[in-house]
């Protein structure tokens, strides 16, 4: 499994863009945060509190389970989840910005879960100053991936 900066549990994930929607505290992710409530809202029939059933079914993860919900069907898979997690670069582009707003932050949890449950091989990669998108910095990016790297770990998961 490979994962950049990916949102894991749905749930969060939603009632995160909500708060956003509701408060209008970050005008700069506002579209970004209806889009994903629009999305969510449409693919699994409604809000979290309507069908939680149908988030936590959909989502990589669940912190509330000791076993992390469909993370236990990872406990033997190779995983990588890259993220970068800049709250500096947030707060500049949206001040209210928290760090349990970032996809780090779940990702640390799966992954600590994950090596709870004995997987040695689920790695939470954290960058620094690598997220650009041209030449502006967006720590959310594919270029927070080393690609080389990456590409060697990936062959080495298939040998």
């Amino acid at each position: 499994v490979l994962g950049v900066d990916p949102p894991l549990e749905l749930t969060t994930h939603w009632q995160r863009a909500q708060l956003h929607v509701d408060q209008h505290d970050c005008t700069p992710f506002l579209v970004y945060d209806q889009g994903t409530l629009d999305r969510l809202t449409h693919e699994l029939g409604g809000s979290p509190s309507q069908f939680p059933g149908r988030y936590r079914a959909a989502s990589a993860f669940t912190r509330a389970d000791p076993a992390g919900g469909n993370a236990q069907w990872l406990r033997s898979v190779p995983m990588r989840l890259y993220s970068e997690p800049d709250l500096v670069f947030w707060q500049a582009t949206c001040p209210v910005y928290q760090p349990e707003d970032m996809n780090a932050y779940g990702a640390t949890a799966l992954v600590a879960c994950l090596q709870q449950l004995g997987n040695q091989q689920a790695r939470f990669l954290a960058t620094t100053g690598k997220g650009f998108v041209g030449k502006h910095r967006m720590p959310h990016s594919w270029s927070i991936v080393d690609a080389v790297e990456c590409a060697e770990w990936l062959q080495h998961c298939l040998d």
